[in-house]
C-alpha cells in the first residue's frame, strides 16, 4: 500500500465518524494517536487466522503466532535502528521505566529534569534523586546541567526527548555525552518523538530507551524497552511466571536471557503485530515528511493562537517545533476550555497538568490546554481550533465582565 500525506485522514476510520452531524477534529495525539486501517486489519488478521498462545505449544496456530511475534521483534528493532536482542516488550513505557528503576536503584544518585512525566519521576523516588531545574518556558540549562552532572556524578540520568506537557525539546545528545563521561547510564523516554521523527538508538547512544506503541498508531497495551547490548548487569524482572524461564525445579529455576526474562506470561501478540503495521505505515509516508508536516501545523497554530486575545502560550517556541501546543485561556479553566471545544466544536484536546504537575507548580503555570497534531491533521483543523478558542476566550471575558 502506498501512503502519502495528501488527505491522510482517509486512512483513519475513526475520522469518518460524525458527532451531531459534524466531523471530529482529533488533536490529542500526544496522549494517544488514532489508528490507520492497516493497523486494525493486522489485529483482525491475528484474531481471525492465527490467534493462539506462543512459544509453548507445537500446533500450527501457535507456531504461526510465535513466528509472527519474534519476526515482529526484528521489525520493530529495525525501526529504531537496534538489534532484536536489545528490545523487550512491556505493557507500556511506564512499565519499562519501572523495570529499569527496580534494577538500577540499588545505589547511586539519579538525575532527571523537573519537567518529566510522572512515569519518569515516581519510579526514581525509591532512591536518591537530584532534580535538574528548567526555566519557566520548560527549557533545560545545558551548561548548568552539565556542570551538575560533572560535580555530583550520578549513576543514572533519566529524561525525555520532548516534554509531554510543554512540547519543549531537551538537549539529550549533550547531556548523554556528559553523563557517560562520569560513568552514568542514560535512559531516554522517546514517547513524544517516536512516530514523529527519526528515533535512532545508535545516534542517541543511550543505555536504555522506552516508548509506547499507542503514541505511534499502534494498539494500546504495548510498550518497548531498549537495552543497549553489552551493559554489564542484566535487568531483573518485576513479575515472574511462564515464558521467562528455561526450567523450574522444586528448589530453583533458570531464567531465560534478556529480553525474554522480562516477558512473563502470555504476551499481547495482537498489539505486537499491530505495531509492525504501524511501523510500515509510518515508513510508507516517511518520517521526514511527517516531521515537516507536524512542524508546519505547530508553527501555524502557535502563530495564530498567540495573536488571539486572552490566550497565553506556554513552553519555549523553538523553530524546530515538536507536535505539542500548550496554552491557557484567560477567564476559563483548562478543563472548561477542553469541554467546550469538545461539546460545541467536536475538537478533542487534552487539559490538566498532563502528568507533569511538579513542572507546572514550580514554573507557576496553571493547568493548560494541550493540542497535539499528527499526520491526519490539516491546516483547516488548526483554523477551526483557533476560531473555536477565540470564541471560548470571548465567552470567558463576557463571563468575567458580568451582566
Amino acid at each position: 500500500m502506498e501512503v502519502n500525506l495528501d488527505n491522510c485522514s482517509k486512512y483513519f476510520p475513526l475520522l469518518k465518524r460524525e458527532v451531531h452531524g459534524k466531523p471530529i477534529i482529533y488533536l490529542d495525539s500526544a496522549a494517544t494517536s488514532i489508528r490507520p486501517q492497516s493497523v486494525i486489519d493486522a489485529v483482525v488478521k491475528f484474531y481471525t487466522q492465527y490467534s493462539a498462545g506462543i512459544s509453548r505449544a507445537v500446533h500450527i496456530l501457535s507456531e504461526e503466532a510465535t513466528e509472527a511475534f519474534e519476526t515482529s521483534r526484528d521489525r520493530i528493532a529495525h525501526f529504531i535502528n537496534a538489534d532484536s536482542r536489545e528490545i523487550a516488550f512491556m505493557h507500556n513505557a511506564t512499565q519499562a521505566l519501572n523495570v529499569v528503576a527496580a534494577s538500577e536503584l540499588k545505589s547511586g544518585l539519579v538525575m532527571h529534569p523537573l519537567s518529566e512525566h510522572h512515569s519518569n519521576l515516581l519510579p526514581w523516588r525509591q532512591g536518591e534523586v537530584m532534580v535538574l531545574p528548567v526555566s519557566t518556558e520548560g527549557r533545560m540549562d545545558v551548561d548548568a546541567s552539565k556542570a551538575a552532572i560533572a560535580k555530583y556524578k550520578p549513576k543514572i540520568l533519566a529524561l525525555s526527548t520532548i516534554s509531554n506537557a510543554l512540547g519543549v525539546r531537551h538537549p539529550v545528545h549533550e547531556l548523554t555525552q556528559a553523563a557517560h563521561s562520569v560513568g552514568a547510564r542514560v535512559i531516554l523516554d522517546v514517547s513524544q518523538s517516536v512516530g514523529h521523527e527519526v528515533v535512532d538508538m545508535q545516534d542517541l547512544d543511550c543505555d536504555y530507551a522506552c516508548f509506547s506503541g499507542h503514541k505511534m498508531f499502534g494498539p494500546n497495551g504495548l510498550g518497548v524497552l531498549y537495552r543497549k547490548e553489552g551493559i554489564a548487569n542484566d535487568l531483573e524482572p518485576l513479575i515472574y511466571g511462564g515464558s521467562m524461564v528455561h526450567a523450574v525445579h522444586e528448589a530453583d529455576f533458570e531464567l531465560r536471557p534478556y529480553p525474554w526474562n522480562l516477558e512473563a506470561g502470555s504476551p499481547n501478540v495482537e498489539a505486537v503485530v499491530g505495531l509492525v503495521a504501524a511501523c510500515d505505515f509510518i515508513e510508507e509516508i516517511g518520517l521526514e515528511a511527517i516531521h515537516q508536516h507536524c512542524n508546519t501545523l505547530t508553527q501555524y497554530a502557535r502563530e495564530k493562537l498567540s495573536a488571539t486575545p486572552g490566550v497565553t502560550l506556554h513552553g519555549a517556541q523553538d523553530k524546530d517545533q515538536s507536535s505539542i501546543i500548550s496554552f491557557s485561556v484567560e477567564g476559563t479553566p483548562a478543563n472548561g476550555v477542553a469541554r467546550i471545544l469538545s461539546n460545541r466544536f467536536n475538537i478533542m484536546v487534552r487539559s490538566g497538568y498532563h502528568c507533569a504537575q511538579p513542572l507546572h507548580e514550580a514554573c507557576g503555570i496553571p493547568e493548560t490546554v494541550r493540542a497535539s497534531v499528527h499526520v491526519y491533521n490539516t491546516l483547516q483543523d488548526i483554523e477551526h481550533l483557533v476560531e473555536a478558542v477565540g470564541i471560548v476566550s470571548k465567552m470567558g471575558k463576557q463571563s468575567a465582565d458580568g451582566p
